[in-house]
């Protein structure tokens, strides 16, 4: 969940500090686990929001509560980061989509309108991904021919999932003196960096004139990605194949959008015993400062029946909810009252809840009028506002990757070398 770099998520849900891995194998070039360290990205607790953890459902493991059964983000980050992988009796494939068409859709949905079809996208690639048919898709590299020399390419872009030490580990074959069928390049350059692949190729005379499909095709710089095999468990814990990412928001839509009627219930009982507790609390000290309310010296029933007479709500409990009128326990409900400090029985303070009363009427009046629509859309637009800010970020450091290797130095391999040994050269 920590790897950024092009080709594995398009929104890393942990911040990579360390080595996880890179573009040049995949991520299996990442560091120890003791040499690296991860911690919440910005923008996770963007999709996965606060006021939603206390609608989930906790697992509890040996009387512990952990985490819940499952996760509610903002959008369905299957098809933001994609899947791949076995199970037993099932597979699945599902590629990465843009999340601002994501958003974009879930607004269609929202405003009643047709849905958008949605094509593969990886953050930071540079090739093309062109639709062939309903569930495949091409994938184009970037390979062009030098414009001052006819014998020389350059590969700037490699198809997605295709990594750079491997691609290299096939140039070093197209040129082994070993291989003696398809041996059609003299030598390459490698400047590739951390996050972008970089080879200028010095063809054979036999591929000077060759066309660009036929350079693509030699050199492997097109691949395919299918959506025919998107499967996933759905809402009631079941495996599904879906057709299409269309159909998979569609039924995230439903499913979120309820949670939001929940969410929005759950904040208003909030807010409204939060308002109860200020009104309280507010006449409370007000009551003291004026010496209307005096109970020192009493019994501690004798003060529980006495703001029980002058009309003070019971509120208690780990999630302050009302307490129940018969409750046995005298003491119970009121400490939000007696645990108030001397300090606090002054005017300033007498003020200052007032203030905090007026607030919170005034939040609770304006989420009453609010749908449940208008607050998944404003999430989606604090989401979008930090993900332009991070897309800014993230161009700055693939512009400025260090090379592969590391030293900034320019690796040059030729077949004309014994043994095919290399040599590095400063730029």
């Amino acid at each position: 969940m920590a790897n950024n770099f092009i080709g594995s998520n398009n929104i890393n849900l942990l911040e990579p500090s360390g080595q996880f891995g890179s573009r040049i194998q995949g991520g299996k070039d990442s560091a120890s686990a003791r040499y690296i360290n991860t911690r919440l990205n910005t923008l996770t607790r963007l999709i996965y929001s606060p006021h939603d953890d206390e609608l989930l459902k906790y697992l509890n493991d040996d009387g512990a509560s952990i985490e819940p059964e499952w996760y509610l983000p903002i959008l369905p980050m299957v098809l933001v980061n994609g899947a791949d992988g076995i199970g037993t009796g099932w597979s699945t494939s599902i590629p990465n989509f843009n999340p601002r068409d994501i958003v974009a859709n879930l607004k269609n949905l929202m405003d009643g309108k047709e849905l958008v079809p949605m094509s593969p996208w990886y953050r930071g690639f540079q090739g093309e991904i062109e639709k062939v048919n309903d569930d495949k898709y091409k994938v184009s590299g970037i390979i062009e021919r030098d414009n001052a020399k006819d014998n020389v390419i350059h590969i700037t872009e490699l198809p997605i999932k295709v990594w750079t030490q491997n691609y290299e580990n096939d140039l070093k074959k197209l040129m082994s003196e070993d291989n003696k069928t398809n041996t059609y390049i003299k030598g390459y350059f490698d400047e590739s960096t951390l996050w972008r692949p970089n080879f200028e190729v010095i063809l054979d005379d036999e591929l000077v004139d060759a066309t660009h499909e036929d350079l693509e095709k030699r050199f492997k710089t097109t691949s395919y990605l299918n959506t025919s095999n998107m499967v996933c468990f759905d809402k009631d814990g079941r495996l599904k194949k879906y057709g299409s990412p269309e159909e998979m928001l569609e039924e995230f839509y439903h499913v979120r959008l309820e949670y939001y009627f929940k969410r929005k219930e759950h904040l208003l009982k909030k807010i409204e015993l939060e308002c109860k507790k200020l009104r309280n609390k507010n006449r409370f000290i007000k009551m003291k400062i004026n010496r209307s309310l005096q109970f020192e010296g009493l019994k501690r029933v004798d003060i529980i029946n006495l703001l029980e007479s002058e009309g003070f709500d019971k509120i208690r409990g780990k999630d302050e909810t009302s307490a129940n009128e018969n409750d046995n326990d005298n003491s119970s409900g009121y400490d939000y009252l007696m645990r108030t400090i001397a300090w606090n029985f002054s005017e300033e303070e007498a003020q200052k809840l007032d203030q905090l009363h007026n607030e919170k009427s005034k939040e609770l009046s304006i989420l009453r009028d609010k749908r449940p629509t208008e607050l998944w859309i404003e999430d989606l637009d604090k989401f979008l506002e930090e993900w332009n800010v991070a897309e800014t970020e993230f161009k700055k450091i693939v512009s400025g990757g260090v090379s592969k290797e590391g030293d900034g130095k320019r690796t040059v391999k030729s077949k004309t070398k014994a043994n095919i040994k290399s040599k590095s050269v400063k730029r």
